[in-house]
C-alpha cells in the first residue's frame, strides 16, 4: 500500500513553478505553432506537388494513349509497308525472270539478225551475178529471137512464093478449060475446087504474115510458130 507523503510548498515557490512551467507550455506551444505552420506548408507543398504529379500522370496517360494510337497507327503503315514491300519483291523477281527471258530472246534476235544480214548479203551477192547474167541472156534471147523472126520471115515468103505459082497455074489451066469441050470442062471444075482451096490458103498465108509482121516484138513466138504450123498444114491440103 502506497503511503502518500504529503508536501507543503510556500506560495513563492508554487509562483515560481508556475511561471517555469507557463514559459515552459508557451514555449511548447510556439514550438507546436511554429510545426504546425511547418506541417501546413509541407502539407501544402505536398499536396501542389501531389496536384503536379496528379497533371503529369493525366498528361503522361493522354501521352501514352497518343503513343499507343501513333503506335497502332505506325504498325498498320507497316503492315502495309511489308505488303508493298512483297509485291515490289515479287515484281523484282518477276522482272528479273523477264529481264532473263528477254536476253535469250535479244540473242536469238541477234543471232537472227545476223543470219538474216548474211542471207541479204548472199542473195545480193547472187542477185547481182543473176542481173549480170540476165543481161548475157537478154542479149543472147535478142539474138536468137532476131535470128527466129528472120528465119519465119523467109519461111513464110516462100512459103507465098510457092503458093502463089501454084495458083497461077491453076489460073493458066481454067483459062486453057474454057475453050476444052464438056468432058474436059468437068476435069477443069475439079481444078477450079482446087484452086479456090488453094487461093483461100494464099489469103490465110497473107493474113498469117500481117499478123506475123505486126507482132515484131520477140515475146509471143510460140504463138506465130503455131500459125506457121496451121499455115503449112492448109498449104499440103
Amino acid at each position: 500500500m502506497t503511503h502518500m507523503r504529503r508536501v507543503y510548498m510556500n506560495p513563492s515557490d508554487t509562483h515560481g513553478q508556475l511561471q517555469t512551467d507557463v514559459t515552459r507550455l508557451r514555449k511548447q506551444v510556439r514550438d507546436l505553432r511554429a510545426q504546425e505552420t511547418a506541417l501546413k506548408a509541407r502539407h501544402e507543398q505536398q499536396q501542389k506537388r501531389a496536384e503536379s504529379y496528379k497533371k503529369k500522370f493525366q498528361n503522361g496517360t493522354r501521352r501514352i494513349e497518343e503513343l499507343e494510337g501513333q503506335l497502332e497507327e505506325t504498325k498498320e503503315a507497316l503492315e502495309v509497308t511489308r505488303n508493298k514491300l512483297r509485291k515490289v519483291r515479287k515484281e523484282r523477281d518477276e522482272t528479273m525472270e523477264e529481264h532473263v527471258s528477254m536476253e535469250s530472246v535479244v540473242e536469238e534476235m541477234e543471232d537472227t539478225v545476223s543470219r538474216l544480214r548474211r542471207e541479204r548479203n548472199e542473195t545480193r551477192d547472187a542477185l547481182t551475178a543473176a542481173k549480170a547474167d540476165g543481161v548475157v541472156k537478154k542479149r543472147l534471147i535478142q539474138t536468137l529471137e532476131a535470128r527466129l523472126q528472120e528465119s519465119i520471115s523467109d519461111n513464110y515468103k516462100r512459103k507465098f512464093e510457092e503458093l502463089e505459082a501454084k495458083v497461077r497455074r491453076m489460073e493458066r489451066a481454067q483459062a486453057a478449060a474454057a475453050f476444052t469441050p464438056p468432058v474436059t470442062r468437068a476435069k477443069a471444075r475439079s481444078h477450079e475446087a482446087l484452086g479456090a482451096s488453094a487461093s483461100t490458103s494464099v489469103k490465110r498465108v497473107r493474113s498469117t504474115e500481117g499478123v506475123t509482121e505486126a507482132s515484131g516484138s520477140a515475146s509471143r513466138p510460140r504463138k506465130v510458130l503455131r500459125t506457121s504450123a496451121s499455115t503449112s498444114k492448109s498449104a499440103r491440103k
